[in-house]
């Protein structure tokens, strides 16, 4: 069943050898053609062997399948960022946020594109959203303050960070 081919193709994936996993997505697609996790899991190998294209080409597919796919989303829109399609890529981020008002991911990633573009202020306030939402997001925290220090505020960048490395200590090292 396509489970198992998923199941390995996932597992590959896993370890860094996507090239490897490809044709094991494909053979869960061939099996069960409206397979969201499959497509899913297909799109992403695809981004990390570096063939955007086809990636892209893949999330659209799923995205047209399954249209509520937050993840899927999500990570269309990652790969979309990774090349420089920041409008793309925000509408992706913009769409799981109208699909599901509490999603944090997609409110912290659209934060981090548009601090890239400079728009730091924009940025801030989807980390506080974010944050509102899930108050011991410590990525969340470092990034606003990363973007409170950009916007000139030294002093309230120190306080955010000292949440980041409070709620996750590992953001110290």
């Amino acid at each position: 069943n396509e489970q198992g081919w998923f199941g390995l193709a996932n597992l590959l994936d896993s370890e860094g050898r996507s090239v490897d996993a490809i044709p094991l997505f494909r053979e869960a697609i061939r099996r069960r053609p409206v397979a969201p996790e499959a497509r899913s899991g297909l799109a992403l190998a695809l981004a990390n062997a570096g063939r955007t294209p086809e990636a892209n080409a893949e999330y659209e597919r799923l995205i047209r399948i399954a249209p509520g796919f937050v993840e899927a989303r999500i990570n269309y829109g990652l790969t979309l960022a990774g090349q420089g399609k920041h409008a793309d890529a925000a509408a992706q981020y913009l769409e799981v946020i109208r699909l599901q008002s509490n999603n944090v991911p997609a409110r912290v990633n659209l934060g981090k594109l548009l601090a890239v573009q400079g728009k730091h202020a924009e940025a801030a306030g989807y980390y506080r959203e974010a944050l509102r939402l899930r108050p011991e997001n410590g990525v969340a925290h470092y990034n606003l303050g990363n973007a409170l220090n950009a916007l000139g505020d030294p002093d309230a960048a120190t306080k955010s960070f000292a949440e980041a490395v409070r709620h996750s200590p590992t953001l110290a090292e």
